[in-house]
């Protein structure tokens, strides 16, 4: 496909389901579209998808996602962490910001919802919930730049809604941080069909828009859009742990330990472009305390593999060798 269909595209379907290609590609529409508007449908792999401002370790159980192989993404928009499978379809509304409207693009898909006979509607904070019991089909954020702006939701068709509560849990305590937090609410699929759903979300925006009424669709492949030379570098991008982790706002933790060790050893510890910015040990065990603060903990990336380096580049006492293992199973 060429770029120049793609930019003039005006409703979009991509057929890749990685979730680092079709932010990608959402934000590459965002920046070049020469449509007034266009409308993007994806669904992605198994991911987790956290905020642009948000704090993956307080968000999420980080070491059950990389161990299950759960894509962790930090997206470009705000808000707050989101789960994403094949059961799942995200919508992307892109457009001018004149014309931009949070209440009317999740009325569109709470419409399209009602064509199945789903009770639909959207409550004061712009998610779409089954108006009977108020629990949540989608949540959506949005980001402006300039002139321009996109709205984004996920929608909840057939999501494995046990996998929500098993990624989007954190376990990670004593964290201090100011990245922003999610709002927590009970979730429900609404069993529709994807293809139904698509169908039925173009055609409420077309209405809803005044558009024509039957307006060419255009198929994306994964191939099409990773040929894409500006695609590809923001599909790097959003790949990296510096994007992932390293643009996480900065946090402290303090850790406490009474039972493992001969004395009560608390660990403060800041955080700052998710590495060790600085560590303190406190315990009345001086001979501890000063083989602890005699390795360089500044820089290393804030996760277990990291911490556990301290003991391939040095030969600790026992004490220590016990206090580095639990702080990597810990932190």
């Amino acid at each position: 496909m060429g770029v120049l269909n793609l930019l003039n595209a005006k409703i979009i379907i991509s057929r890749s389901v990685s979730p680092y290609l079709n932010l990608a590609l959402e934000d590459f529409l965002f920046k070049n579209s020469t449509a007034k508007q266009c409308l993007l449908f994806y669904s992605n792999l198994p991911s987790v998808i956290i905020g642009r401002n948000q704090n993956p370790w307080t968000e999420l159980n980080v070491r059950q996602c990389r161990k299950d192989w759960v894509n962790i993404v930090r997206r470009q928009s705000g808000g707050g962490t989101v789960f994403h499978d094949l059961g799942n379809v995200n919508y992307s509304v892109i457009m001018d910001r004149q014309n931009f409207s949070h209440t009317r693009n999740a009325q569109i898909m709470a419409k399209a919802l009602q064509r199945s006979n789903i009770d639909a509607s959207v409550n004061n904070r712009h998610d779409i919930v089954l108006s009977s019991t108020g629990e949540k089909l989608s949540g959506s954020a949005y980001k402006i730049a300039r002139s321009r702006c996109y709205h984004h939701g996920t929608m909840l068709l057939n999501t494995d809604l046990l996998n929500i509560s098993k990624y989007l849990r954190s376990y990670t305590t004593g964290i201090r941080s100011s990245g922003v937090k999610s709002v927590r609410s009970p979730v429900v699929n609404v069993n529709v069909p994807v293809s139904k759903f698509v169908y039925d979300a173009i055609h409420t925006y077309l209405e809803t828009y005044h558009l024509e009424k039957v307006p060419q669709i255009t198929s994306i492949t994964a191939e099409d859009i990773m040929g894409i030379e500006d695609i590809a570098k923001m599909e790097e991008q959003l790949r990296s742990w510096n994007w992932t982790f390293g643009q996480t706002p900065k946090f402290q933790q303090t850790l406490k330990e009474e039972k493992l060790f001969q004395h009560p050893l608390t660990v403060n510890i800041s955080v700052l472009h998710g590495r060790i910015d600085n560590a303190q040990f406190v315990t009345e065990d001086k001979k501890l305390s000063d083989e602890l603060s005699t390795y360089d903990w500044n820089g290393l990336r804030y996760d277990s593999g990291s911490v556990n380096q301290i003991l391939l580049q040095h030969t600790p006492s026992e004490d220590v060798r016990a206090v580095v293992s639990w702080l990597a199973r810990t932190i």
